[in-house]
């Protein structure tokens, strides 16, 4: 399919004849992208049955791969293809929440059978990525370049380009962290659109159709940067006054395939799913795109580089130097292409206010907040990181950058690329370094699982169960992780999963709410706080211990019973205040500065009286505080009684009425002493 306007019949004598040879320096750009992917990451991330690397990474990682697994264990009903049984059973959630790449997932769920059970696509996603950023960057560039008749070295730093855009800080801090973001080539589809989609209005809307769908198949996230895109092309197209049919049935393409897709996705049918704008938004500093260290987190940094932004002013001084050079030829080509300047200009502000929120901040300033009808607030807060929606005008900034200096200066464009390359790789070189140190560590791709036991494959084994059942929605319990690869592994639905736009405390309170009508078939799992609920339910369920890990079941298991015991916080999982970089926190004991405090995780308790004992040092110089969150997310203080002062040992009792959700117990210092906590242990005494 041509996307290129055929070129008049008074083409120049050094024009590009054939397609063949300009295809080939788009492979040279998409070997590249494999090339630099493989240096970066290694060969091991490419073995679809090894996945104890994506499991090692983290709580995101884990999340893409299993929201998979368990998505290929659920049953498929008509019409929603997307939705998951077995991720939040007995509810239904979409694999599109799990940002599993749902567009693959969908892709290999008719195989779920015929896969080894081990089975991940994430290492060849992201090869498959960065080849597709290096060839659709240097097709851009290529077009404009003007490379077809401007010469072999501009066609040359149209390749050089794509390198440039591999090393663009958003797609390697990405890849493997949050994987489906790292598909930033559909950006530069977008962008690839806008400039070459120029055929029939139905040759349109099929490949902004195609860009809809993939949008919404990789992560939705994507959905606003190339509808900005495609806001761009229908403003060209009636500026070139082609009409409005060709210009605005594109966009209506664009729109509908992704709305048909989230609908079969099941987006809007599932469980769980958190509509309320109450929370988080965090938008980005416009002039960060240009300007490092004007962000208030790593989420909204979108500093494109030292190298993005020299080519930028060196095309910038490229032009000029034209103009001066008295080339009338420079003026009149930017009068023939003023559609293309007011629609890059308008996607570049368009992605720009799209990132701030609707408070801006501009050079650390706040301007104040822009009060908008809810409808257009709901929808904007759907995308609540929208200061990543500023990745399309970075992208922007560096095609055009890198295309312009080599139309301009050629020769000695190309050199300038090289030298920007050079500074984006010098400012990048620590981090790809570590990274590529990291993926060639040989633990990362070792089974660092806790469950040890043999028991675990007799329980898988036995045929008694189909569930795994979580008493508590705890996702950074250590234990929580490997629990839920096991039961993927082993065809098992699970009862609590991490999702995007998950209601956390509606869950919390469902998953409450399941052990008041226990299933013979499943496989309860005690972690942290909800091991209290032993005493509660000993009448109901057998207690088992397995590798630690507290087990019921409704039918008698042929493992010893687990006595009750107090349950110990995690003191590595303590946090402090804003101002607790003092405070020394570890799995052994956490000191407590002068003048700072910790909290511990948060548990859910049912209704009854606890006891808790504190010991140390230095526990008479602190104030100890034991609250939860109410249903609002307000923190509520308890009474408690002391029973016991002593520096070493501190004990209190408290007696909660009704469930309560985010129980943590705060301890402050007082005066200028440190404080030692060596542990915390609660009981349910009735």
């Amino acid at each position: 399919m041509k996307f290129f306007h055929p070129r008049p019949a008074g083409r120049p004598a050094g024009a590009v004849r054939s397609a063949a040879y300009r295809n080939a320096f788009a492979l040279a750009a998409a070997l590249v992208g494999a090339a630099f992917f493989l240096v970066l990451y290694g060969v091991q991330v490419l073995d679809p049955t090894n996945v104890d690397w994506i499991l090692n990474s983290g709580a995101d990682p884990s999340q893409h791969y299993l929201g998979w697994a368990l998505y290929r264990n659920s049953e498929i009903r008509l019409p929603y293809l997307g939705l998951s049984y077995a991720t939040v059973y007995p509810y239904r959630v979409s694999v599109l929440y799990s940002d599993s790449i749902p567009l693959l997932a969908l892709l290999f769920r008719p195989l779920a059978t015929l896969l080894p059970a081990r089975f991940q696509y994430l290492g060849w996603w992201g090869l498959v990525s960065f080849a597709l950023q290096g060839l659709l960057a240097q097709k851009i560039a290529w077009r404009v370049s003007g490379a077809e008749e401007r010469g072999a070295a501009v066609r040359v730093g149209t390749v050089a380009t794509s390198i440039l855009a591999l090393l663009y800080p958003v797609l390697t801090v990405r890849m493997f962290a949050h994987t489906a973001l790292a598909g930033n080539w559909l950006i530069l589809l977008g962008l690839w659109l806008w400039l070459c989609c120029r055929g029939s209005a139905v040759r349109s809307c099929l490949w902004w159709g195609l860009a809809g769908i993939l949008c919404v198949g990789v992560h939705q996230y994507y959905l606003p940067m190339v509808g900005i895109c495609a806001v761009g092309y229908a403003v060209v197209r009636l500026m070139r006054r082609d009409g409005p049919a060709p210009a605005l049935l594109p966009v209506a393409s664009f729109c509908g395939c992704a709305l048909a897709e989230l609908f079969v996705l099941g987006a809007f049918s599932g469980n769980f799913a958190n509509t309320d704008p109450s929370g988080w938004f965090v938008g980005a500093d416009p002039l960060n795109l240009v300007v490092p260290g004007l962000y208030s987190t790593w989420e909204v940094d979108i500093f494109v580089g030292w190298g993005v932004l020299l080519a930028a002013l060196l095309a910038l001084a490229a032009g000029l130097v034209q103009c001066l050079r008295g080339r009338a030829g420079v003026l009149v080509a930017l009068r023939s292409r003023l559609p293309w300047l007011v629609s890059g200009t308008l996607i570049g502000l368009l992605s720009l206010l799209a990132a701030c929120s609707n408070t801006f901040v501009v050079g650390g300033i706040s301007l104040g907040t822009l009060p908008l009808p809810t409808f257009l607030y709901n929808f904007w807060h759907t995308f609540a990181n929208c200061g990543r929606l500023a990745w399309l005008a970075g992208y922007l900034l560096l095609v055009v950058a890198s295309g312009l200096l080599l139309r301009f200066g050629r020769t000695v464009g190309l050199a300038g690329l090289v030298a920007c390359i050079v500074v984006q790789v010098g400012w990048r070189a620590e981090f790809l370094t570590d990274k590529s140190a990291a993926f060639r560590d040989d633990t990362l791709y070792r089974s660092e699982t806790p469950l040890q036991s043999e028991a675990w494959q007799q329980l898988a084994d036995s045929g008694q169960f189909s569930h795994l059942m979580f008493a508590s929605y705890d996702i950074d319990a250590p234990e929580y992780w490997p629990l839920v690869a096991w039961a993927a592994e082993n065809g098992w639905t699970v009862n609590g999963f991490y999702l995007a736009h998950l209601q956390g405390d509606l869950l919390q309170r469902t998953i409450q709410g399941e052990l008041n009508e226990l299933e013979s078939d499943a496989l309860y799992v005690f972690l942290d706080g909800s091991q209290l609920q032993q005493s509660r339910l000993a009448g109901q369920l057998h207690f088992y211990r397995v590798d630690g890990v507290l087990l019921g079941s409704v039918v008698e298991l042929p493992l010893p019973e687990a006595d009750v015991q107090p349950v110990a916080a995690d003191l590595s999982r303590c946090e402090t205040d804003q101002e607790g970089n003092a405070t020394v926190i570890s799995a052994a004991g956490v000191s407590i500065a002068p003048g700072e405090m910790i909290s511990t995780n948060e548990w859910t308790l049912q209704p009854g009286q606890y006891t808790v004992t504190l010991t140390g040092a230095g526990l008479d110089n602190s104030y100890i505080h034991s609250g939860f969150r109410n249903a609002d997310g307000q923190w509520v203080e308890q009474e408690v009684v002391f029973l016991s002062g002593e520096p070493d040992r501190m004990v209190f009792q408290f007696t909660v009425g009704e469930p309560v959700i985010g129980w943590r117990v705060q301890i402050h210092t007082l005066g200028d002493a440190p404080v030692q906590v060596d542990g915390i242990a609660v009981s349910a005494v009735g």
